[in-house]
């Protein structure tokens, strides 16, 4: 490791020269290949990526410095953890044979000279003379108390101050140019900033007037900034904040700070500062006030939620690593501003989502590198700060029914038949019969023809869970199926117990609709009966459980009440091989699987999908969409823990369940008053499973969808004695009636 005494400015200029001759290295090498975004001939940002390997036990923290970067990596010792400062040089990067960037540089060893056990947090941070700064909690007894500790660039503790005076929950971690830190928290309830000077000396707190603290940094102009909230009714309101150490205050209240879900706020050049999420890279500039997005991570084939550090070593250039943690794989992305003539130009592709998982990003990243037409670009609906599912699906059937209709939906919020029923959808059918790496024949086919609305295949989902409902093998019988009827006259057969355990109105109402909707409602013809006889009985059924379900810690377990008689039927996860055992157990193996009623008493077996995208008959690039959904779903490979469509990869997770060696046993759940340990799947379990496989189906409405919504809008004045049951229904009526008939 160099010596980190030698004058900042020779540093600098080392790490500029360092990264020029690595950038260059890499476009001379593959010119054109990342795929900028942007207008024809305006600056655009290209990347390029370099595997790296860092220590397995690496933390999640990681700062710059040099031409370096160092994070705190541990192993354990004995009864304890040993503590090292780890860097990795980005001085001499290649790029031959696919080779790692530059090389791990060596440990060096955290040394406390009172030698008492420590426990190091990941808040670490690093000044601008190469001292490092990290909390560690000392173990004393029974108890720990926090500790702000110092470091120099040997590893040779500079000052260790007992914080415990001030804060006891450290959320955040600082130092401004001046090596002063500031460690953010909450004290009474409140956000608080604690300073401490270059010494470690505790020099007072701050109490911003906000909510919370989400993110605490340097600028490039060396002062410290916080990003506070206030929470009001109208949302989170978000903004940036100077925090004055020497007056101990918060100065410069900064509006338009970019929206987004940050929790870090990096130096950028001069006046400004640079702070990311897991969608998208910000700058903000002091002088001016004002934020831009930089880019979409997905767009530069990056998958935000593995960014792990971002550095700013000189005007348009920008280098970021990604971690993912789940495989400790690691890399190094360049990204360079270069006129965008010379980028390459994709096709946008938009697929429009709620909220989208790791699952789908890791998807969209590897087809946005390895594609060289097409580039996939997520539309999240739900706002990070206010986190409206009812304001994020009003926005999205908004854009459904404009011209800024996204290429491709997910479905898992949205009533599938009545947008199938509207001709919103194609027919993967189209793509599916002549594709080169997928076949009808590879997937469940009562998956296929569950998705199959009006003789058009509207998705195929990843993988899937289910939902389904088991009772009383001698009550219910053993076969799956039964109708609402029978269900209702089941429940009235034994007044003395509650249907389910603790079910609301509004739970009740989705079980009884879950596949009764088409008793209800005719897509084709556009008729519906909610004004029906069956309707006001059911309607009239719900009205008998409460508003809210309602907690109390002297319940005993759904377990022992459902073995005590006092709740007659379970509703139940079925996830994996091992979920159905413990419904049988809670039945002390007497339990049989009915399902949720339907209308022609068929299996209520409900089908929960995962990964489940459509294309829009408005897209204007079908064929990029599915080459998306083709790479999607030709690229599953069992790693998840749900159940997969696929079903090569289905027959061999069914094989591996029953082997000695499955990851099924030693598993438990607990409650108070009862309890049951997992083992490795029966052959019986899983034919049981299979079964309920081959009977799932999903529902047709989304829980959150429109006539869902109206039923209990309407069905609220009921429940509450201002209507009666008939003029209820006859307001659901028109109003479903309404919807369903729309253009």
């Amino acid at each position: 490791m160099e010596n980190r005494s030698e004058g900042k400015t020779q540093i600098a200029e080392r790490f500029r020269i360092g990264l020029i001759a690595l950038f260059l290295l890499l476009f001379t090498a593959s010119c054109g290949r990342g795929g900028g975004i942007g207008d024809s001939g305006g600056q655009v940002w290209v990347p390029e990526f370099l595997p790296i390997e860092l220590d397995k036990d690496a933390y999640s923290s990681i700062e710059f410095f040099g031409d370096a970067f160092y994070y705190i990596s541990c192993q354990r010792q004995g009864d304890g953890f040993c503590y090292r400062l780890s860097g990795y040089s980005l001085a001499d990067g290649s790029l031959d044979g696919g080779s790692p960037a530059g090389d791990p540089l060596p440990d060096i060893p955290l040394r406390w000279p009172d030698g008492k056990d420590r426990f190091v947090t990941t808040l670490f941070t690093m000044d601008g003379d190469g001292c490092f700064y990290l909390m560690a909690y000392v173990t004393e007894g029974a108890g720990s108390t926090p500790h702000l500790c110092k470091f120099d660039a040997e590893g040779s503790l500079l000052y260790d101050a007992d914080v415990s005076g001030e804060t006891d929950s450290p959320d955040l971690l600082a130092v401004d140019g001046q090596g002063r830190a500031y460690i953010a928290g909450r004290a009474s309830g409140s956000p608080c900033i604690w300073l401490y000077t270059s010494e470690g000396v505790y020099r007072g707190a701050v109490y911003p007037d906000a909510a919370r603290i989400s993110a605490m940094g340097r600028a490039g102009n060396g002062m410290m900034y916080a990003r506070c909230h206030d929470d009001s009714p109208d949302g989170d309101d978000s903004f940036l904040a100077e925090i004055e150490f020497d007056n101990g205050k918060m100065g410069t209240v900064y509006p338009d700070f970019p929206k987004g879900d940050s929790s870090v706020l990096v130096p950028g050049m001069e006046n400004s500062l640079l702070s990311y999420d897991r969608t998208s890279a910000y700058a903000y500039d002091l002088t001016a006030q004002r934020g831009q997005a930089l880019f979409d991570w997905l767009d530069q084939g990056i998958n935000g939620s593995y960014v792990t550090a971002v550095h700013v070593p000189e005007a348009g250039t920008i280098l970021a690593v990604m971690r993912d943690l789940s495989t400790g794989s690691c890399e190094l992305a360049l990204l360079k501003k270069a006129d965008g003539s010379q980028a390459a130009r994709k096709e946008p592709i938009v697929l429009g989502t709620l909220y989208s998982n790791s699952t789908l990003r890791n998807a969209v990243t590897a087809f946005n590198r390895g594609n060289g037409r097409y580039r996939v670009q997520i539309r999240e609906y739900l706002d990070p700060e206010t986190h409206d599912q009812a304001d994020a699906i009003a926005r999205l059937n908004a854009d459904i029914l404009s011209a800024d209709c996204p290429d491709i939906l997910d479905i898992a919020d949205l009533d599938l038949k009545a947008l199938a029923a509207k001709g919103l959808f194609v027919d993967l059918n189209e793509y599916l019969e002549p594709s080169g790496s997928l076949d009808r024949s590879d997937f469940l086919d009562n998956l296929l023809d569950a998705y199959t609305v009006n003789g058009r295949l509207i998705t195929i989902p990843s993988y899937f869970s289910m939902k389904t409902v088991f009772g009383w093998r001698g009550e219910v019988g053993e076969s799956l199926g039964w109708t609402l009827d029978e269900l209702m006259a089941y429940a009235d057969a034994h007044p003395q117990a509650e249907l389910f355990d603790n079910v609301s109105r509004g739970e009740m109402m989705r079980y009884l609709m879950s596949y009764n909707e088409d008793a209800f409602i005719d897509w084709s013809s556009g008729e519906c009966f909610f004004d029906s006889a069956a309707f006001l009985r059911l309607l009239e059924f719900v009205g008998r459980f409460p508003d809210e379900a309602q907690q109390s810690p002297e319940r005993s377990s759904t377990p022992v009440r459902i073995r005590n008689g006092e709740v007659l039927l379970l509703v139940e996860d079925i996830s994996d091989f091992t979920s159905v055992q413990l419904p049988m157990a809670i039945f002390d193996n007497e339990g049989s699987c009915i399902g949720f009623p339907s209308a022609d008493g068929s299996a209520g077996c409900m089908l929960i999908p995962y990964g489940a995208y459509a294309i829009t008959a408005k897209s204007e690039c079908r064929e990029g969409a599915w080459a998306f959904l083709e790479s999607f779903l030709a690229s599953e490979d069992g790693s998840s823990s749900f159940f997969p469509t696929r079903k090569d990869i289905l027959a061999e997770k069914a094989a591996n369940a029953v082997k000695p060696d499955s990851s099924g046993a030693g598993m438990a759940i607990s409650y108070a008053d009862w309890e049951y340990e997992y083992h490795i799947p029966t052959r019986e379990e899983v034919e049981l499973t299979l079964r309920l496989i081959e009977a799932a189906r999903p529902v047709s409405f989304a829980e959150a969808g429109e006539v869902l919504g109206i039923i209990g809008e309407e069905a609220e004045g009921y429940y509450q004695g201002q209507k009666t049951a008939l003029e209820a229904a006859e307001i659901i009526q028109s109003r479903v009636h309404i919807y369903v008939n729309e253009d």
